[in-house]
């Protein structure tokens, strides 16, 4: 359980890392810049997450209780988004596309699994443009990436004090996270 915990939480943590600025290309920026922080971050934060647990950094007191805020943080924001009235109807939509799909794939059908994944996949990016583009939306997904955010800082704070490649990875994701946070501003 605690390992499904922290699998769910590292998605949650990509995810959101992923949707930092708003930008369209997937949430990458393209402003000229020739690197793409967001993939370092990325990279990065595995990196740490397989130096954590392999340490087993995740049951320090500190990464425990920043976690579990970002868990509590993503589900608010997760069940805003789920309960909104223009949303509910595409939630319902893109749940009955998964399952078919997943009947498909059972019962082996290809074509018809296919089929539906392009039709989920086309319900799912409706649903992410509708909720994109609602502001009482923002704050808690501002609330999750800050938190989710908070867990990597803190990871790398604790790693930091782990060892040499723990501050080494340690640093690399607080430089990240600190450039990340001057471009979206």
């Amino acid at each position: 359980m605690k390992n499904l915990k922290i699998h769910l939480l590292c998605i949650c943590v990509i995810a959101l890392t992923a949707g930092l600025s708003g930008c369209g290309n997937g949430g990458e920026s393209t402003g000229g810049a020739s690197r793409n922080l967001r993939a370092e971050l990325r990279e990065k934060a595995r990196e740490l997450e397989s130096y954590a647990r392999e340490n087993g950094l995740y049951d320090h007191p500190a990464v425990e209780e920043a976690r579990t805020a970002a868990l509590k943080a993503s589900r608010e924001f997760s069940d805003l988004r789920r309960k909104h009235p223009e949303l509910k109807p595409l939630f319902e939509k893109s749940d009955e596309l998964k399952d078919k799909m997943v009947r498909a794939k059972v019962d082996g059908d290809e074509e018809l699994y296919d089929k539906t994944m392009d039709a989920f996949a086309a319900a799912r990016a409706e649903l992410e443009a509708t909720a994109a583009r609602l502001p009482e939306l923002q704050e808690a997904k501002r609330a999750a990436i800050q938190a989710n955010r908070k867990v990597q800082e803190t990871l790398a704070e604790v790693a930091a004090e782990a060892g040499e490649q723990g501050k080494k990875l340690g640093r690399e994701v607080r430089d990240l996270l600190a450039e990340l946070g001057k471009e979206a501003s």
